[in-house]
């Protein structure tokens, strides 16, 4: 009697820390998942992001604020920031599943904006070989102090220039402008 109480409470226990150990499954595999209604902007810079800082390439970068200008020859260290502006202007949220119109032909992929108090304001990629070639972006945000205007375009292993216009109201407007040349290997 005294073996069989003891192997129903063992095979209790068992069955107890079996189903103890299931339960703990690592967060670390699982993966989310967002849901995508437009071009994954968002994955595709974050992706530019992490190739482009392991490859310590160089950069021919100008930089100016009201036509003064900086420029340096410079390998950028944080590509997640300098490409913010544009992972910034990704367009899948689920609340603006329809909030864009896609126009769309062989060669290029164009998202407008249906409302006007969307920030961004449109997307324009052209495609060469199933990959973008060139990303326009039009960002606009406006409330009763102040108006941002940016135009950012992007083209892979070539240029990125970003042109941002701030109007506060009271103060002169403000114009910034970001061009980075990515610098030939050997050359």
């Amino acid at each position: 009697m005294f073996w069989y109480k003891l192997k129903q409470n063992f095979l209790l226990i068992l069955m107890f820390v079996a189903f103890l150990l299931g339960g703990c499954k690592s967060e670390a595999k699982k993966t989310f998942s967002r849901p995508l209604y437009y071009f994954d902007l968002k994955s595709y810079f974050e992706g530019e992001a992490n190739r482009l800082a392991s490859s310590n390439i160089m950069v021919d970068k100008s930089v100016s604020k009201n036509n003064d200008v900086e420029k340096k020859e410079i390998i950028i260290k944080d590509w997640t920031s300098e490409l913010a502006l544009f992972i910034n202007s990704d367009i899948n949220k689920t609340a603006w599943k329809e909030s864009y119109v896609k126009d769309s032909t062989v060669n290029k992929i164009s998202y407008f904006a249906k409302h006007p108090d969307l920030k961004t304001r449109s997307i324009v990629l052209n495609i060469k070989d199933h990959k973008p070639s060139c990303i326009k972006i039009i960002n606009h945000q406006k409330n009763y102090l102040v108006e941002n205007i940016e135009s950012l375009i992007y083209y892979p292993d070539s240029v990125y220039k970003i042109q941002k216009t701030q109007r506060f109201i009271f103060l002169d407007k403000q114009v910034y402008y970001i061009v980075g040349k990515f610098k030939k290997s050997g050359g």
